[in-house]
């Protein structure tokens, strides 16, 4: 009996695993907030066409750890890390779920997702008790700089996914 690790398709899912894992750990360590957002965007949509929503929710909660544990995010930003990893999920579970149906609709409606969800902590946050020049910054880095990372991580996508004919529907 063959051992079911061996089998060819399980093979291809680990080694993906792996490379997406990768990406995750060592993308945050560039330490430039447009391209590593870019990479773990596009990065979530790949893994999710390749290896589906669950394993992909796990390869998304990665990026946010390895930037507090690096140092990457500002101590006054600690308290964002989880709504950044909630909208990672949200990503990529409105993307994983409508992708079959129509790609770049549900690439479209799972940006568009993601931006909202952290434009409105953003907002809620500006509107808070404490209303700073901190504040204010954190609004504008959840918010602008998510919806440039996360279109510019949709681009890398479809042409990662098309150039290695990964997707077939785009």
């Amino acid at each position: 009996m063959q051992n079911i690790f061996f089998k060819k398709e399980n093979l291809k899912k680990i080694l993906y695993f792996s490379l997406f894992i990768s990406i995750a750990i060592f993308s945050p360590l560039l330490k430039n907030k447009i391209i590593v957002g870019t990479i773990v965007n596009a990065t979530l949509i790949v893994s999710t066409c390749i290896l589906g929503i669950r394993t992909t929710i796990f390869v998304g909660l990665l990026p946010s750890l390895i930037a507090l544990s690096t140092g990457l995010v500002n101590p006054v930003l600690f308290a964002l890390v989880p709504f950044i990893m909630i909208s990672n999920a949200l990503l990529i579970v409105v993307f994983g779920s409508l992708r079959k149906h129509d790609y770049l609709f549900a690439l479209i409606l799972a940006s568009a997702v993601k931006c909202s969800f952290l434009f409105l902590i953003g907002f809620v946050a500006s509107k808070g008790p404490i209303n700073s020049f901190v504040i204010s910054n954190i609004y504008s880095m959840i918010s602008y700089h998510q919806i440039i990372t996360v279109l510019l991580g949709d681009v890398v996508a479809l042409i990662l996914l098309k150039g290695f004919k990964i997707e077939k529907k785009i």
